[in-house]
C-alpha cells in the first residue's frame, strides 16, 4: 500500500478501505461506537488525559483502515482535547459518530453482520 499524503488539517476526501480489510469493518464499527460512548464519558468528567489516549487509538485504528475521514476528525479533536476546548471536542465525537453510524449504514447491506 502506498503513502497516504494529507492536507494540513490531516483530512482527505474519502475513505480508502483496503479490501483485505473490508471484513473487519464490522469489529471495527462496534468497537468506535464503544469508544465514541468512553470519549462521552472522559469529557462529560472533564478527564483530558483518559479522553486523549481514546483519541490516541482511534486515530491509528482510523489511518490503519484507511478511513480518511475519520482520521481528519480525530486528528481535530485531539487538537481540540490538547487545550480542553469542550465544545468543540464535543462537536467533532458527534461528527466521528455520524461518520462511523454513516459506514455502519454503508457495510450494512454488505453481508458483514451490521
Amino acid at each position: 500500500m502506498e503513502p497516504v499524503e494529507f492536507d494540513l488539517r490531516g483530512e482527505k476526501s474519502e475513505n480508502d478501505i483496503p479490501s483485505e480489510l473490508r471484513g473487519f469493518i464490522p469489529g471495527y464499527v462496534t468497537r468506535r461506537l464503544e469508544d465514541i460512548e468512553v470519549m462521552r464519558g472522559h469529557l462529560g468528567r472533564r478527564d483530558f488525559q483518559a479522553l486523549g489516549m481514546v483519541v490516541h487509538k482511534i486515530k491509528g485504528n482510523a489511518a490503519s483502515f484507511g478511513l480518511y475521514r475519520v482520521y481528519g476528525l480525530v486528528l481535530q479533536l485531539q487538537t481540540a482535547v490538547d487545550v480542553q476546548n469542550v465544545s468543540e471536542s464535543t462537536r467533532l465525537i458527534g461528527a466521528i459518530d455520524d461518520e462511523i453510524q454513516s459506514l455502519r449504514r454503508e457495510f450494512a447491506g454488505r453481508d458483514l453482520n451490521l
